[in-house]
């Protein structure tokens, strides 16, 4: 727009020169400025008219899209409403109680959850939410207490990926192998579920209530169960590398063979862990609570976790101590004592 002003004054300057020079008559030079302006006003309107048309697809592109979205809205309810109903049906009409391996009817249980749970993509935090609640109100991901160990139901490599689980009631859920991968499970009821194996990395797991649950061979890396309990759990084999255990209840747990590289205990009650196969190096154990001394021995690398502040470096996944020198004493001052619990 610019450049055109500055071309049309550019043109008038010279028509005026011209007409100056030449002697013209007036009525001359009006119809030749009233080119130009005519020109100029022109050009204007029709600029005005492109972004107006502009501004009207980019509205009807909107429109468009919500109304897409709005149809696929509707779309994934009146699935997940089918899922449910059809599971009702399942429940109803056919034995889902038989254990065998060849039951027709819990195999079709399963293979339209894991169908559903690949189709809700919209609001998959809060439909996978109503999934997992319908399934345990149903009694179908419940561990058996009887012969057989498992439930109904099998969940594994179902997908509740970044599902929205915030204080939900799953008291001994059968979530083995379940793809619960950034989950919110804060403040979840989880006492004696069965969570082998799952994937549970980034998950959110604060104050979340673990007791007596089965997490051996899960995947724990990098996930947050600050002020979680995890009293009488089992960790066997379980990855926690990364994992933020700060303020954790771990008293009478069993992490045999599992991975606390760079794993953050700070203030964990620690009474009567069971540590067998577990490598302490790194780990950072500042300010543990009824870390008894003589059972911190018999851990592999006792000596080289931190036992004073120490930061986090990302980069390496390892704790550094921020004083080398109190550490190293602290760790002394434990070689030196044979019985009783770690003081900080």
């Amino acid at each position: 727009m610019w450049l055109l002003i500055i071309l049309i004054s550019y043109y008038l300057k010279i028509l005026l020169l011209f007409i100056i020079n030449n002697n013209l008559a007036q009525p001359t030079a009006t119809l030749l400025v009233g080119f130009f302006v005519t020109l100029f006003v022109n050009h204007q309107q029709l600029k005005i008219s492109q972004e107006n048309r502009k501004q009207d697809l980019e509205i009807s592109e909107a429109n468009r899209k919500q109304e897409l979205i709005i149809a696929q809205e509707n779309n994934e309810e009146e699935i997940l409403q089918k899922y449910l109903d059809s599971m009702e049906k399942l429940l109803l009409n056919n034995n889902l109680d038989d254990f065998c391996e060849n039951n027709q009817a819990r195999n079709v249980a399963r293979f339209k959850t894991l169908t559903v749970l690949r189709r809700l993509i919209l609001k998959p935090q809060l439909h996978k939410n109503i999934i997992l609640k319908f399934l345990y109100d149903a009694k179908l991901i419940i561990v058996s207490d009887g012969r057989y160990k498992h439930s109904k139901l099998s969940l594994v490599s179902c997908d509740f990926q970044e599902a929205d689980l915030i204080r939900i009631f799953l008291n001994k859920a059968d979530l083995a192998g379940t793809y619960l991968r950034q989950a919110n499970l804060t403040q979840a009821k989880l006492e004696g579920a069965s969570l082998i194996q799952a994937d549970l990395v980034e998950a959110k797991l604060i104050a979340t209530n673990l007791t007596g649950a089965t997490l051996s061979k899960a995947f724990l890396n990098r996930a947050d169960l600050t002020g979680a309990d995890l009293t009488g759990a089992d960790l066997t084999g379980a990855d926690l590398t990364g994992a933020d255990l700060t303020q954790v209840a771990l008293m009478g747990a069993y992490l045999g063979d599992t991975n606390l590289m760079g794993a953050n205990l700070t203030q964990a009650n620690l009474e009567e862990v069971y540590f067998s196969e577990t490598n302490l190096e790194g780990v950072y154990l500042y300010q543990t609570e009824c870390l008894d001394i003589k059972q911190l021995k018999l851990v592999k690398n006792w000596e080289k976790a931190i036992y004073t502040e120490a930061e986090f470096d990302g980069f390496k996944l390892k704790w550094i101590p921020k004083d080398k020198k109190a550490n190293e004493a602290k760790i002394q001052e434990i070689k030196d004592s044979t019985q009783g619990i770690v003081q900080f």
